[in-house]
């Protein structure tokens, strides 16, 4: 279920390289999971499926971070341009 850029050599190189709207998808998928064992009452499964949720969470706050700040920081140069 890995983004061909974040492991396409299966050695894995992290989410920078993904999309937010693809570790958007893998989050929805993973708050599935964590729905169908709250379901089941499969509480340790849940713990795992929460951290999972919580990890996804993280990337995309991470990458967006980063545009953020990426964003800003081009914009500063072009304003302090004469």
């Amino acid at each position: 279920k890995e983004c061909d850029v974040m492991n396409p050599d299966g050695k894995g190189r992290g989410w920078n390289h993904c999309s937010p709207a693809w570790l958007i998808v893998r989050c929805k998928d993973e708050i599935k999971e964590l729905e169908d064992e709250m379901l089941i009452g499969n509480w340790e499964e849940m713990l795992r499926e929460c951290a999972d949720v919580g990890n996804f969470a993280m990337m995309i706050h991470d990458i967006t971070r980063e545009r953020i700040d990426r964003f800003t920081k081009a914009k500063q140069s072009i304003d302090n341009k004469p």
